[in-house]
């Protein structure tokens, strides 16, 4: 009789900075298999790695109690790297680090491939890192965007680079915020329209 192999669910925050959401993600959903906290900059993996550590410990409790806190955070693995480029890197078929890689300290793990689910939370517009995201969810897959540059989609000051970032001109008026969110959804889905298809779930103007 063969054993059952669990299906695997994973996660990427693709700007992760502490990697607090990427903690919560392990925590609070018992299913999740992987969790990668991802981001450029190094001392922000560093953090990552210590707040890893912490709740290893001192997390009272986790959602499902048959889940240890040291369980839930030993799902996640940390990156450092450009977003964009990870993503990109597992559309190719996974593979095991190389030497170097592991002598460098990497894990000798293979790539997951596509993840069931992308967080995008720059500082700023989303955009340049939608094709890459539309690519590397996985069919099914959920992608969560948040863009933080209000100032350009909400008025009407920047013009001309709301529409070369979203594809569409801003709108003044009580509906202004309802236009924003369909540029969003309209550069997302102009970027999902080259490769596949999208369709929406929620969309919340904060």
């Amino acid at each position: 009789m063969k054993a059952t192999i669990p299906p695997k669910f994973t996660i990427l925050d693709a700007l992760s900075a502490t990697g607090l959401r990427a903690l919560r993600y392990a925590l609070e959903i018992p299913f999740v298999t992987r969790t990668t906290s991802n981001d450029l900059d190094p001392s922000a993996s560093q953090s990552m790695h210590r707040n890893i550590q912490y709740n290893k410990t001192h997390t009272a409790k986790t959602i499902d109690p048959a889940l240890t806190p040291y369980a839930a955070m030993s799902k996640i693995h940390v990156e450092t790297a450009n977003a964009t480029h990870h993503m990109y890197s597992v559309l190719s078929p996974p593979k095991p680090r190389t030497e170097e890689e592991y002598a460098n300290g990497e894990s000798r793990e293979h790539r997951f491939g596509k993840y069931d689910v992308i967080d995008l939370d720059p500082f700023g517009t989303a955009v340049p890192f939608l094709d890459a995201a539309v690519q590397a969810v996985s069919d099914g897959g959920l992608l969560c965007i948040t863009c933080t540059d209000a100032g350009v989609w909400a008025s009407t000051g920047y013009s001309e680079k709301c529409f070369s970032l979203y594809g569409g001109m801003p709108v003044k008026g009580e509906w202004s915020h309802e236009a924003c969110l369909r540029l969003i959804l309209y550069a997302t889905a102009t970027a999902a329209a080259r490769v596949r298809v999208m369709e929406d779930t929620i969309a919340r103007k904060a």
